[in-house]
């Protein structure tokens, strides 16, 4: 597809800012808790919403059948994300990040029961390769702890869900006020963190510690999550997923061009199996990109 594009951009820039959360979660402190993240995050969102709805309000106007489920969306957002700086806070990231490779296969049944989306056989081909390759990228051997099997299967259902709702309420509409009401709802919902009194301490120190590292962060994963929600509008939901969850290739690639300048960022010397294995991954998820911009 020749919009392929668009979903591979989305998931580099977001890969880039998966990468930064490594460093906001780090420590014990007040301002590196899940709850705080996601509370600046929601403030971020907040802030960037409102400078697109003071342009998209007046030119489009806003209807509450559109507008309404794509705000409550942000829940569902707001709680994936969640489960996912919870794994992160605690377990390495190569150990978080393989479980995004279920996000497209939720999102194919998902989409097929919602939308009536069934991709061709010889596209999902393309996305089995992009999930394996993924997933040669990012596991490594050891023992998957069942809270992180637990929270990050449903925080992968829950952005599959999260993406197949903004499909099926933004379609047909225009799509900066179908971001507007997304970013909205990811922005109420994520300061409502600050009900956590730990959120509440740590938000602005975080704020004074973290601005900058975490305006470079949603900066990027919005301007990713905003083509991603182009992709999701003009191409069927589990191809776009597929294509998105080639993250671990551009934080693999991240890491390598990266870490002499964030040292947290570096990995483990590997051995030749490897990076036979991680080569391996690279070459499915370009086959797999391939075969789906045929």
């Amino acid at each position: 597809m020749t919009l392929l594009w668009l979903a591979l951009l989305a998931s580099a820039l977001c890969g880039v800012a998966n990468l930064l959360d490594r460093s906001l979660v780090h420590g014990d402190a007040d301002e590196a808790s899940p709850m705080t993240l996601l509370a600046i995050g929601g403030a971020i969102h907040s802030v960037m919403a409102l400078f697109l709805g003071a342009w998209t309000m007046p030119v489009y106007g806003l209807d509450p059948t559109v507008f309404v489920p794509l705000f409550l969306n942000g829940a569902i957002y707001s709680l994936a994300i969640w489960l996912y700086l919870s794994c992160l806070k605690t377990e390495d990231t190569s150990r978080v990040v393989p479980f995004f490779q279920l996000i497209p296969l939720f999102g194919l049944v998902m989409a097929n029961l919602r939308l009536g989306e069934l991709p061709t056989p010889f596209d999902r081909i393309g996305i089995a390769c992009l999930v394996a390759g993924g997933l040669a990228l990012s596991l490594k051997r050891g023992v998957v702890r069942g809270r992180l099997a637990l929270f990050m299967i449903l925080a992968a259902g829950l952005i599959a869900l999260s993406d197949v709702v903004f499909a099926e309420f933004g379609r047909g509409h225009a799509f900066s006020g179908a971001v507007f009401a997304d970013w909205s709802g990811k922005g109420v919902f994520g300061l409502l963190a600050l009900a956590s009194p730990r959120a509440r301490r740590g938000f602005l120190p975080g704020l004074r510690s973290k601005i900058g590292l975490m305006l470079a962060g949603e900066v990027t994963y919005a301007i990713g999550d905003a083509l991603f929600d182009i992709a999701k509008l003009v191409m069927p939901v589990a191809i776009a997923q597929a294509a998105f969850c080639s993250q671990p290739l551009f934080v693999y690639l991240g890491v390598i061009l990266l870490a002499s300048r964030f040292p947290s960022l570096r990995e483990e010397p590997t051995g030749a199996g490897e990076r036979i294995r991680k080569l391996t991954g690279i070459l499915l998820m370009v086959a797999g990109g391939i075969v789906l911009s045929t």
